[in-house]
This record gives C-alpha cells, structure tokens and sequence, in this order.
C-alpha cells in the first residue's frame, strides 16, 4: 500500500465506493448461460479509490498516518467479509 510508505497526513479525504452487482432481481444474465441457476448471484465487483487530498499535508520524518491506514485496513477487512 502506498500510504505506508509516505509522510502524509490526511485530515480529510473522501472514499469513492463503486460496487457493482447482477443479482436475480437485477438483470437475468443468466438465460444466456444454461449451465446457471436463475437465483444465483454473479460476482460482484468493487473499487475503492481515496480522493479529494485538499486537507492533506506532507510531514517528512513522522512516518505515514496510521489513523488513515487503520481505516483503510477495516475497510478491507470488511469488504472481504462481505465478499
């Protein structure tokens, strides 16, 4: 992860969530596909982007902000739970 590896202090950034699902009550993909069942779930797909830097600052010598990955770390950990 790159945040380990700079000096920067984040006071507020924002988390761009994009989650895309096909679920039953979505759209059927599943007609094309005779092998599937009509109620399965395909896989879903998720991004997470940190953006919006414009209270961030860089403080060499402090290491990186481990408030900031704490966060980001349980919000991996709870994305893969869901997953």
């Amino acid at each position: 992860m790159v945040l380990k590896k700079e000096d920067l202090r984040l006071f507020g950034s924002s988390l761009l969530l994009i989650y895309e699902s096909y679920g039953p009550n979505s759209m059927d993909i599943s007609k094309n596909n005779s092998n599937s069942d009509s109620n399965s779930i395909e896989p879903i797909f998720v991004s997470v982007k940190l953006i919006d830097f414009a209270h961030s600052i860089i403080q060499p010598g402090l290491g990186p902000d481990n408030g900031c990955l704490l966060g980001i770390e349980n919000l991996i950990r709870l994305l893969s739970e869901i997953s």
